[in-house]
This record gives structure tokens, sequence and C-alpha cells, in this order.
């Protein structure tokens, strides 16, 4: 839906990139960045579709509520990895918990050692929520 995105490029004016594999999302995605008066490029791409060459127009991959599935471990995990060949410099995955998402959590513990850490968060408002964030420093 590029919420993530959005917030970025609102408060931080960020350029940025939203991808989805479901092109449906699309223009949800253009509708809520127009709504917010942001610009956002709305690309229809899976995470395998993420090349290295592609991977080297971003600086800082973000993440949030993409790791549901359990096969979706494996997958971002390779992207992280062709992400830090890209030359990318960071990515962030926030997620509520979710099995799949702490796999992913101790594969880049393993892989990337002090380079990877995941923090917890909690919030009170709008209504009372948990989750983590995986920071990877590539």
């Amino acid at each position: 839906w590029g919420l993530l995105g959005i917030f970025c490029a609102r408060q931080f004016d960020a350029k940025v990139t939203g991808i989805d594999a479901d092109g449906n999302v699309l223009p949800f995605m253009q509708l809520h960045a127009e709504r917010n008066g942001v610009t956002i490029i709305g690309k229809k791409m899976t995470f395998q579709q993420l090349s290295t060459v592609k991977l080297q127009e971003f600086d800082i991959i973000l993440g949030a509520d993409i790791c549901f599935w359990d096969e979706m471990s494996g997958m971002l995990h390779n992207l992280i990895r062709r992400a830090q060949k890209a030359g990318v410099s960071q990515v962030m995955i926030a997620d509520p918990c979710r099995a799949p998402f702490t796999e992913l959590a101790l594969r880049c513990k393993t892989q990337f050692g002090d380079q990877s850490q995941v923090e917890a968060k909690w919030l009170k408002r709008p209504v009372p929520a948990s989750g983590e964030i995986l920071i990877v420093n590539l």
C-alpha cells in the first residue's frame, strides 16, 4: 500500500520507489501518495526480480509487513545479500513478529553478525501494538 514510503517521502523529502508483486496495489499506493501531497514511483516487481543491478539504484531498502509466508524468509534473505553486493547501505524490515520474520532475523544474524540487529517496538496509540524491526547495516 506504500504507507511507509509515503511517510518517508513526506517526512524526509525522500525519493521513493514503491514496489509490490501485485500490480493491483499500485493504483492505491498512488492515490495514498496524492492524498498526502507526495510523489512515489510505483513498480510491479517481486523480490526475486530485484537483481543486484536493479538494487544499485537504491541507498536504503525499507519494508513493512512483508514477511508473512514461510518462503518469504529465504527470499528476503537472498534480497538482502543481493543488496549488499549492490552497495545498498541499509535494509530495515518491520513486522509484528511472525515466524517467517523471526527466521529471517536469525538468518541475518548468522550471515551479517553485528551488522544485523532486531529492535522491539511498542505502540500505545492509536491501539496497543507491538512488533520488531530488523536492521541490517551493509
